[in-house]
C-alpha cells in the first residue's frame, strides 16, 4: 500500500522543512532518488533478516492495478483486455514465488541477505525517509499524468499529507527533529539530535528488534559519524542559515569533519 505521513514539520523565516515517512514499491527507489533537493534514507534490504523481508513481500506484495498496454514511448498505452490482464498477473505472481523461493534457497545455503534479499525488490514495498524544502519541482514532475501510475500514487499520497499538516514555527537555532518522542523534549538538545540522526538511518524510532532504545540509538550515531555515512544527519536541522540542499536550515551534516577526512587511509579498488 502506498502511503505518507509527517514526521516532522517545522518553518522558520518563510522556509519550510518537512520530514515524510513514505512507503511505496521498491522499484520506484530510482526515481525518487533522482530529486537532488531531497535528503532521503530508506530501508536497507542488507539490514532486513530474509525470513522477515520473504514474510512482508508474501504478506504484501505489490503487484500492479492495471497493466497498460505496450507502445512506443516512456507511456504505457490503454490496459489490457481482462484476459490478457488474468494472464499478466499470473505471469507476476510465478516470478514473485519463484524469486522469494531462490531468496529462500540462498538463504539456506549460508548466504548474506545483502545478496539474498536482492531477489525480491522488485516485489516488495519499502519505506523511505524524505527532508526537503523544496518539493515543487518533485510535484511538478510526478503529478503530471505522464508519469508513471504508480509515481504518481506516491507524488499525492506525499501532497496530501504536506497539505493537510502543519508546521511548527521554530526560533532561529532551534532544531527540527525527525523522530522525536514527547517523553524525550527534556533531554539535552545534544541527545536529542543524535538519537533522530540515528533514527532517520533507520527510517523508525523503533530498532530493528522493535524496541524504543536511546541507548542504541546513540550507539548506532556514533558509528554512522566514524564510518562515515552521513546521509542520515541531513534530516536534522538547525533553524538559520542554509546547507547543503537545504534553503533557510542547517543541517547536522554541516557540523561533521569534512567529509575528505574519510578518505585517509582508503585504497581505491
Amino acid at each position: 500500500m502506498i502511503a505518507a505521513r509527517i514526521i516532522a514539520d517545522s518553518t522558520h523565516n518563510g522556509h519550510r522543512l518537512t520530514t515524510v515517512e513514505v512507503h511505496l514499491p521498491r522499484f520506484l527507489l530510482a526515481e525518487l532518488n533522482t530529486h537532488r533537493t531531497f535528503s532521503r534514507n530508506s530501508a536497507s534490504s542488507r539490514a532486513i533478516p530474509v525470513r522477515r523481508r520473504i514474510r512482508d513481500v508474501l504478506a504484501c506484495p505489490y503487484v500492479p492495478d492495471a497493466f497498460g498496454a505496450n507502445k512506443a514511448g516512456m507511456q504505457a498505452g490503454e490496459p489490457v483486455s481482462a484476459l490478457r490482464a488474468i494472464f499478466a498477473r499470473a505471469v507476476w505472481m510465478a516470478a514473485l514465488y519463484a524469486a522469494v523461493g531462490c531468496a529462500y534457497l540462498l538463504a539456506m545455503a549460508g548466504v548474506h541477505k545483502q545478496w539474498a534479499n536482492r531477489l525480491i525488490e522488485p516485489f516488495g514495498y519499502t519505506t523511505v525517509i524524505v527532508s526537503a524544502t523544496e518539493w515543487a519541482n518533485f510535484f511538478g514532475q510526478r503529478l503530471h499524468k505522464d508519469a508513471q501510475p504508480e509515481m504518481q500514487q506516491v507524488a499525492r499520497a506525499i501532497f496530501e499529507a504536506m497539505a493537510a499538516s502543519v508546521p511548527r514555527p521554530l526560533r532561529e537555532g532551534e532544531w527540527h527533529l525527525p523522530y522525536l518522542q514527547p517523553s524525550e523534549a527534556g533531554e539535552p538538545i545534544q541527545v536529542q539530535i543524535r538519537v533522530c540522526v540515528a533514527r532517520c538511518a533507520r527510517v523508525s524510532y523503533l530498532t530493528h528488534a522493535g524496541r524504543l532504545n536511546p541507548a542504541a540509538d546513540l550507539h548506532l550515531y556514533d558509528r554512522l559519524a566514524t564510518s562515515g555515512h552521513l546521509s542520515p544527519f541531513e534530516h536534522v536541522a538547525k533553524a538559520g542559515g542554509g546547507s547543503g540542499n537545504f534553503r533557510g536550515w542547517t543541517q547536522a551534516r554541516a557540523g561533521v569533519p569534512r567529509e575528505a577526512n574519510f578518505l585517509d587511509g582508503v585504497t581505491p579498488c
